[in-house]
């Protein structure tokens, strides 16, 4: 395997250079050959590793902001074309352009059960016909395992509420 590592005395832009170089053309895609296992292209500088795509883009554009990172419009990691780069929050990257458990849980707009709109709940969102029926259906096997104690509570509470009624009631003439 051919080693891609920073030389010597090389300035930040001679090592873009040096890198756009060294990638292929990839229908519109300008991909790095040595990707990682996890696809993303990267690079060997002194001793650490670093993406490819976040080295081009803070040499030729900008600084990406703390708490900010790199989205790949193309969905190609080892992409290093910057008009195929932009930058994002860590819940954009997630959700946009993204085959991910949350972006296909955020754009369902209707409940999977009912058919009902989902309405903003809380933090999240739900369904609330479905959550009222959870509600009701809990109730009920609440009551349903507990029905024996409820009703001696029940009663035990109506024979002393009779009781006091009838010690305290005003004599009638």
């Amino acid at each position: 395997m051919k080693r891609h590592y920073r030389k010597r005395g090389m300035s930040g832009r001679e090592l873009v250079e040096w890198i756009l170089g060294e990638c292929v053309i990839d229908g519109e895609c300008v991909v790095w050959p040595y990707a990682k296992a996890d696809g993303y292209g990267a690079i060997g500088l002194a001793g650490r590793m670093f993406g490819v795509h976040r080295l081009v883009y803070e040499t030729k554009v900008e600084r990406i902001p703390e708490g900010m990172m790199l989205d790949h419009m193309c969905r190609n990691r080892a992409c290093c074309r910057l008009d195929h780069l932009r930058v994002v929050t860590p819940k954009q990257n997630t959700l946009e352009n993204s085959i991910s458990i949350p972006a296909i849980h955020a754009a369902k707009t209707e409940c999977p059960k009912c058919g009902g709109e989902y309405s903003k709940y809380g933090r999240g969102r739900c369904c609330l016909s479905c959550m009222g029926e959870t509600a009701r259906a809990t109730k009920r096997l609440y009551y349903i395992k507990n029905r024996a104690r409820i009703l001696a509570y029940s009663n035990a509470y109506n024979r002393a509420k009779r009781e006091r009624l009838l010690q305290n009631a005003p004599i009638t003439p």
